[in-house]
């Protein structure tokens, strides 16, 4: 398994999306199995109109790093 950090930012703790991260890391992990680790940062925005904010964080052997940002509407 891959080593995966979750951090819920300006918000609580959700059982719901920590599931669906697991489900989300676990299913990219079987597809490109040399993730090293994955932290996801779920973000309230600051401003209106957004639901959630998430970055994504991966290292990979070989000193590669993969960042995705992305707002869901």
């Amino acid at each position: 398994m891959v080593l995966l950090q979750i951090i819920f930012a300006g918000m609580e703790t959700s059982g719901a999306v920590r599931a669906r991260v697991k489900e989300g890391a676990e299913k990219v992990e079987r597809s490109h199995g040399r993730i090293a680790s994955c932290q996801v940062v779920e973000k309230v925005p600051n401003h209106h109109g957004g639901l959630l904010e998430t970055r994504i964080h991966m290292t990979m052997p070989g000193d590669l790093e993969v960042n995705i940002g992305r707002h869901h509407d």
